[in-house]
């Protein structure tokens, strides 16, 4: 279906380096539209945690980009939250989990 060919585009351009928060707002909607008509929405989003988290265990960094953060919240936005376990969100969190918990603190304040 189109939905399936569609999705995946408006993912990497959502998270290109050139993508204003503006057009993240926007395209948020219709991202969800397609999420619910796409099988392969799942897949794709499953793939690219799979990329921030082989980025991340290769470059050795604790933080990821700005670009994994805008994904990683968009996942909370497309995918349910609620469920007690979710094929998408479940790894979302999981991961965030383990960004979170390697990252040191550096002030209280």
């Amino acid at each position: 279906a189109k939905a399936d060919t569609v999705f995946p585009v408006l993912i990497d351009y959502l998270i290109s380096s050139s993508t204003t928060l503006d057009v993240c707002r926007s395209l948020v909607k219709p991202l969800h539209r397609l999420s619910l008509l796409s099988k392969e929405s799942a897949k794709c989003c499953l793939d690219r945690l799979a990329q921030i988290h082989q980025s991340l265990v290769s470059s050795r960094k604790v933080f990821p980009d700005i670009k994994s953060l805008i994904f990683l919240k968009l996942i909370s936005v497309l995918f349910p939250a609620s469920d007690y376990v979710h094929p998408v969100a479940t790894p979302a969190f999981v991961l965030l989990g383990k960004i979170l918990a390697e990252c040191s603190i550096r002030s209280t304040s």
